[in-house]
C-alpha cells in the first residue's frame, strides 16, 4: 500500500505514530503531527529518530508490543505491519533526565487520557473470519465492558442507530470485499439511551493471495462536533425560517400597502425590482425589460433628470432622497408614485448601493388637486358673491331713490297730473321695477349656481297660487292678444310659496311671450303618482311656435335665448334655469314636450301635501293703501342709522306721511349708538354698510346695552345669505331697498298699533315680502 493511502488514518491520529520503510537500503521515517508535538516537548531531534529507525530496521521487525530506545528516553510501541512499511504507535515512557527540570505528561498519558474519555478507539478485524481486536476505548465508546474478544460485527451493529444500520452494513460489506480506504459516519445508541455521533476511518489491506485480509480502523467520537453542527444547523434553519417568514410578511405587507422595493448597485448600475414595483406601473411581474428600460419608456425626460439630480445630491451632500413622479400606464392613464431611498456605503465610506421604496400617491395627488380646485372655486364663489352683493347694493341704492321719489310724486300730486305726466311717471316706475326684477333674477341665478337658494316647504293650494300669478300676468296676455284658460282643482302640494309663484310666473309669461296673436295658454292640474309618491302635476301649454330638438338641448343654459333676442321679445334667458333648480329643491320634477309649429307644454310635478298638515289656501300678500290708514295719536320714535343722504331723504319723506312717527337720523354707527342710548327709540332701522362699522357690529353693541327696541335691517343687499345671516344674528326683520312705500308704511303702522317694544318682543314685523 502506498504512503499517501495511509496518511488520512494515522497522520491525524491524536497519539504519536511513526512510519518506517526502506528506500535503497536506507531506513526512512516519518512522524505524524502528535509525534512531532511530543518530540518538540521532549527535545528529541532528527538524529534520535534516525537512530531509532536504523535500529528497528536492522533487526527482524515483529508485530506487537515491545520496548524502544530513543536516546535518553524509554519508549514502548505497538508495531503494525503495513507492507512494505511498518507503523509504530508509540507509548513514550518517563523522561530519564527532564529537559526543563520538571515532570511532563508523555504521549502515552495523553492517549490514555483521551481514551479514558472514550473519544477514540482502535479496531482490527480479520476480513475472512470476522474475528477482531478492540482497544478498551472502543469497548467503552460502544457502552460495553472491555473483554478479551470484541463483539462480532452483527452484535456491534445492534448498538447503531436503527436509521443508520442498513447503510453501515452495506458500507462494511463493500469494504471487506475490496482493499482500500473507507470513511463513514453513523450514530451509536448507548444502553442508557444516549446517542453518540462517530466517525470511522478504516483501511482494508490484501493478504498474500491478493484478497482483502485485514481491516485496520480508528473510530472517533465526534458527538460534540456533531452537536455543534446540529446546533448551528438548527440555528441556521431557524434563521432561514425566520428570514423566510419575514420575507413573506414583508411581501404581504408591501402587497397590501402597495409598496414596492428597489435596489440599485451604484458600481454596476444594475437595478433590481421586487414584484410590487411592476404592479405599481401596471406591468406584469415577468416583464422582460430591465427596470431602467421600463422607466425610460414610462417616465418623462424631466422626471428622469430630476431623479439623477436627487440621487447625486443624496450621495454627495446627504440630502434626503424623497420625491414624487408621474408614470404612464400601458392603458394610457397616468399615476403618481412616491420614491424614497438611502445609500449603503462600504467600510471605506464609498457608496456602493441604494435601496428604497415606491408607493402610489395618485389618490392623494388627485385629492390635493381637487382640494385646490375646490378652494379656488370657493374663492371665486366668494368673490362672485361679494361682487354681486356690492353690485346689488350699488344698483339698489339709486333705484331706491328713483322708485321712492316716483312713488312719492304719485302720492303728492295724485289727480293733478295730466295723462302725459302720469304716463311718464309710470314709465319711470316701470323701468325701475324692470331693472329691480333683473337684479333679483341675477341674484337668484347666483344662488342657484352656488347651491344656496333657500326654500321653505309648506302646504300650498295650487289654485290660489295660479290665480294670483294670472292676475299679475293678465295685462301681458291682453297686450299679446293671448287668452288664459285655467282648469281648477283642490290640489295641495308641498312647496315654497314665493318660489312656486316664481315658477308659475316664468312658465306662464314664457307661454304668453312666445305664443301667437289669438293664441291660448292653458294651465291644467292632474293627480299623478311618481316613483310611488303621490303628487300633483301642473301643466302649462301654449299654442305658439314650439321648439326644435336642438333648441331643447340648449333650453336651460343661462342667458341663451335661442335667438329670441333678435326678435325684440323681452327676456333675459335665465328664468328656465332657475325654474328647473327650484323644482328640484322642492323635490319635484320638470318635463318638457314640444314640437315645432305645435307649441310647447311644461309639466311640473310636486309632492302632495299631507292631510294632517293641510293649511288654508295661499292668499296674496296684503296690500295696504296709504290713504286708508288712520294715524295714531301716540308718537312712534324711529332712529334711522344711514350714511347715504338720498336714502335718508326718501325715508324722511315717507315718515312725513305719518305725523305720529318721529324720525331721528344718525350718519354712522357710533353716533347711532349714542342716539339710541339717549333717545331710547321704539324702532331702529340699520343700514348694513356704515362707514365705521357694519350692521352686525352695531346690533351686537345695542343688544349688549339691553336696548328695548325693535332693530330692523334696511339694506340694498338682497342676497339670500345676507338676509339669513342678519336674521340669525338677531335682527327682528330684514327690509330691502328699493323701498316699497305701501309695505314700508304698513310696517310702521303695524308697529305703531302694537304695544311698546319691550312688551311685544316676540311679535314679528313684515313688509309684505315673501
Amino acid at each position: 500500500m502506498s504512503m499517501p493511502d495511509l496518511a488520512p488514518i494515522w497522520l491525524d491520529a491524536p497519539c504519536p505514530a511513526l512510519e518506517l520503510w526502506r528506500d535503497a537500503g536506507q531506513a526512512r521515517w516519518r512522524l505524524n503531527r502528535a509525534a512531532v508535538e511530543w518530540a518538540l516537548d521532549a527535545q528529541v531531534g532528527e538524529a534520535d529518530w534516525q537512530a531509532l529507525a536504523q535500529a528497528w530496521m536492522a533487526r527482524e521487525p515483529v508485530a506487537g508490543d515491545g520496548p524502544l530506545a530513543l536516546g535518553k528516553l524509554r519508549l514502548r510501541g505497538r508495531a503494525v505491519a503495513v507492507p512494505p512499511r511498518w507503523l509504530l504507535w508509540l507509548q513514550p515512557g518517563a523522561v530519564a533526565t527532564p529537559a526543563h527540570g520538571e515532570g511532563r505528561h508523555e504521549a502515552a498519558d495523553k492517549l490514555a487520557l483521551m481514551q479514558g474519555f472514550g473519544r477514540i478507539g482502535f479496531v482490527e478485524r480479520d476480513a475472512r473470519t470476522g474475528r477482531g481486536w478492540w482497544d478498551k476505548s472502543m469497548f467503552r465508546m460502544i457502552g460495553l465492558e472491555p473483554g478479551l474478544q470484541p463483539p462480532s460485527f452483527d452484535e456491534a451493529l445492534q448498538r447503531v442507530h436503527p436509521d443508520d444500520r442498513e447503510p453501515l452494513r452495506r458500507h462494511h460489506l463493500q469494504a471487506m470485499q475490496q482493499a482500500g480506504r473507507y470513511e463513514t459516519r453513523y450514530r451509536l445508541v448507548l444502553p442508557d439511551g444516549r446517542q453518540r455521533d462517530v466517525q470511522a476511518l478504516a483501511e482494508v489491506r490484501n493478504g498474500a493471495d491478493g484478497k482483502p485480509a485485514t481491516m485496520l480502523g480508528v473510530v472517533i467520537d465526534d458527538t460534540e462536533s456533531a452537536d455543534r453542527v446540529r446546533a448551528q444547523q438548527a440555528v441556521s434553519a431557524q434563521l432561514a425560517q425566520t428570514l423566510r417568514l419575514q420575507e413573506q410578511r414583508l411581501q404581504l405587507a408591501t402587497q397590501i400597502a402597495g409598496v414596492g422595493i428597489w435596489d440599485r448597485d451604484l458600481v454596476t448600475e444594475v437595478v433590481l425590482w421586487e414584484e410590487q414595483m411592476y404592479r405599481l406601473r401596471g406591468l406584469p411581474t415577468d416583464d422582460p425589460r430591465t427596470p431602467r428600460e421600463i422607466d425610460e419608456q414610462i417616465m418623462s425626460p424631466q422626471a428622469l433628470a430630476e431623479r439623477r439630480q436627487r440621487i447625486q445630491r443624496h450621495l454627495e451632500d446627504s440630502e434626503p432622497y424623497a420625491y414624487e413622479f408621474e408614470v404612464r400606464w400601458p392603458d394610457g392613464s397616468t399615476r403618481w408614485l412616491a420614491s424614497t431611498g438611502s445609500v449603503v456605503r462600504d467600510d471605506a465610506g464609498r457608496p456602493v448601493r441604494m435601496v428604497g421604496l415606491n408607493w402610489d400617491v395618485t389618490q392623494r395627488r388627485r385629492a390635493e388637486a381637487a382640494l385646490r380646485d375646490a378652494e379656488a372655486a370657493e374663492r371665486a364663489s366668494r368673490a362672485k358673491s361679494e361682487f354681486l352683493a356690492r353690485m346689488s347694493h350699488e344698483l339698489r341704492t339709486p333705484l331706491n331713490a328713483m322708485l321712492g321719489f316716483a312713488q312719492l310724486l304719485q302720492l303728492d300730486l295724485g289727480e293733478r297730473l295730466d295723462a302725459v305726466q302720469r304716463e311718464r311717471l309710470s314709465r319711470i316706475g316701470s323701468a325701475g321695477t324692470h331693472l329691480l326684477s333683473l337684479i333679483d333674477e341675477v341674484l337668484d341665478l347666483s344662488a342657484v349656481e352656488a347651491g344656496s337658494l333657500p326654500v321653505e316647504l309648506r302646504p300650498i293650494a295650487l289654485d290660489a297660487a295660479v290665480e294670483e300669478v294670472r292676475q299679475w300676468l293678465a295685462p301681458m296676455a291682453e297686450q299679446h292678444q293671448v287668452s288664459l284658460r285655467l282648469v281648477h282643482s283642490e290640489a295641495r302640494v308641498l312647496a315654497d310659496a314665493r318660489r312656486l309663484r316664481q315658477i308659475l310666473a316664468n312658465l306662464i309669461s314664457n307661454a304668453i311671450k312666445y305664443n301667437r296673436p289669438g293664441g291660448q295658454v292653458t294651465v291644467s292640474l292632474r293627480r299623478l303618482v311618481v316613483d310611488g309618491s303621490p303628487g300633483w302635476e301642473l301643466a302649462v301649454r301654449d299654442t305658439g311656435r314650439g321648439l326644435s330638438e336642438e333648441q331643447q338641448v340648449h333650453l336651460f343654459e343661462p342667458f341663451n335665448r335661442l335667438g329670441a333676442e333678435r326678435e325684440g321679445i323681452e327676456g333675459r334667458g335665465i328664468g328656465l334655469m332657475t325654474v328647473r333648480h327650484l323644482v328640484g329643491l322642492m323635490r319635484g320634477r320638470l318635463q318638457l314636450h314640444s314640437r315645432v309649429g305645435e307649441g310647447s307644454e311644461f309639466r311640473v310635478w310636486l309632492p302632495v301635501a299631507p292631510q294632517a298638515d293641510a293649511a288654508p289656501g295661499l292668499a296674496p300678500a296684503p296690500v295696504v293703501e296709504c290713504e286708508t290708514l288712520a294715524p295714531r295719536d301716540d308718537r312712534l320714535s324711529v332712529l334711522y342709522v344711514e350714511d347715504n343722504a338720498v336714502n335718508v331723504m326718501v325715508v324722511r319723506e315717507l315718515v312725513g306721511l305719518r305725523p305720529s312717527v318721529t324720525l331721528h337720523v344718525a350718519a354712522d354707527g357710533h353716533s347711532g349708538i349714542e342716539q339710541a342710548l339717549q333717545r331710547r327709540p321704539d324702532l331702529v332701522l340699520v343700514d348694513m354698510q356704515l362707514p365705521d362699522m357694519d350692521g352686525h357690529e352695531l346690533l351686537r353693541r345695542l343688544r349688549a346695552q339691553r336696548l328695548p327696541a325693535r332693530i330692523i335691517a334696511l339694506s340694498a343687499n338682497a342676497m339670500p345669505d345676507a338676509v339669513q345671516q342678519a336674521l340669525e344674528s338677531g335682527f327682528d326683520d330684514y327690509w330691502t331697498k328699493p323701498i316699497d312705500i305701501a309695505q314700508f308704511l304698513a310696517g310702521l303702522d303695524l308697529l305703531a298699533a302694537s304695544a311698546r317694544p319691550e312688551e311685544t318682543r316676540s311679535t314679528p314685523l313684515s313688509t309684505g315680502k315673501d
